[in-house]
């Protein structure tokens, strides 16, 4: 696929995505409760990668690779495009400041971010609003691979690094807030997840969560599924949520403070930013592949670009209407925290 030139490749991704859309189309005799636990309740990995979270390859990448292709604070999430950004950083500084907003961050709190950013958010607090501290957590082995390159290259004096392994990597918890940035991949169950997080909080903590989903329903990758080589490789059983669905699960346990929406043109406007960056830096990534020991840098290079390309397509989709990014920030519900801890 990826030797293919880019209106193939263009081509067989559109054609990709409608025989999706088509599959997922809810059937009129099957309840909308059992078509959702028929996707959210299914056992192995959980929720489908964000643009640049290709999880089984990405940790295999030399961090100077993802300086060159991200933003300045090598953010791996979806970017904000208001009308006046016209670059990646621009982007990425838009996106952190509406983060900032949003989550309500504010100097002084003790703050968890897990997920695809990569730390970007505490990068960026540090010159912003002086005081916080972080904890970074990565979402598996690979990613965390990734992150400790991260923080090595950038340099983030205000965190510190929980290892993912771990029986109990934020023992304690006490956080004013906890940030998750397109993370669920590799969870068992993505509300159990949530559920734990906030447990982590202090009193009158927020936790914040984006991810990427379809506008409506939830759907399984599985084996031979063509529709999965434009998110890297994702692996059997994960899941792309779906925004109604999701959203509806979780007003039965948690308290939805705010809720956010950002169309799919952010997320075809980001990967297509990061291709164009590899586009202009492609004789030097091939000899940083080539340094990082990789026998076919070129080879590696087109596989990049041709599944960023199809993600330009998947995310431009219908105008951006199919897939987009949910934000909201949750707290616990005392009554359903009581009826949980009653049930156990």
């Amino acid at each position: 696929m990826h030797s293919l030139p880019e209106a193939i490749i263009r081509w067989r991704a559109s054609r990709a995505i409608e025989r999706r859309l088509k599959a997922i189309r809810p059937h009129p005799d099957q309840a909308p409760s059992s078509r959702r636990d028929e996707a959210l309740a299914m056992p192995g990995p959980r929720v489908a990668a964000s643009p640049a979270s290709a999880r089984l390859e990405r940790g295999k990448l030399p961090v100077e690779f993802w300086k060159t292709v991200l933003g300045r604070y090598c953010s791996g999430a979806t970017g904000f495009w208001p009308r006046w950004a016209k670059d990646t950083d621009r982007a990425e500084s838009e996106w952190l400041e509406l983060v900032a907003g949003r989550a309500e961050l504010a100097a002084g709190q003790r703050v968890l971010e897990v997920g695809t950013s990569l730390g970007a958010i505490a990068r960026w607090a540090e010159g912003e609003l002086p005081g916080m501290e972080f904890t970074l957590m990565a979402s598996d082995p690979a990613s965390e691979t990734l992150l400790r390159s991260v923080i090595a290259s950038h340099g983030t004096d205000a965190a510190r690094l929980a290892s993912s392994a771990a029986a109990d990597p934020v023992a304690g918890g006490g956080f004013d807030r906890i940030l998750v940035v397109e993370a669920f991949t590799g969870a068992a169950d993505p509300v159990a997840l949530l559920r734990r997080l906030l447990s982590l909080l202090a009193p009158g903590g927020r936790l914040f969560v984006q991810l990427v989903c379809h506008w409506r329903r939830s759907y399984v990758f599985e084996r031979g599924d063509e529709h999965r080589w434009m998110l890297f490789d994702t692996p059997d059983g994960a899941i792309m949520p779906g925004d109604e669905e999701l959203s509806s699960i979780l007003r039965t346990e948690f308290m939805i403070l705010d809720r956010w929406e950002l169309s799919g043109e952010h997320c075809e406007r980001t990967v297509r930013a990061w291709r164009a960056r590899m586009d202009q830096n492609r004789p030097r990534l091939k000899k940083v592949l080539a340094r990082a020991g990789d026998p076919r840098p070129a080879r590696t290079l087109r596989a990049w670009r041709a599944a960023l390309v199809a993600q330009e397509v998947m995310f431009g989709f219908r105008e951006g209407q199919e897939w987009a990014v949910t934000q909201m920030l949750l707290a616990a519900d005392p009554v359903a925290t009581s009826r949980t801890a009653s049930a156990s």
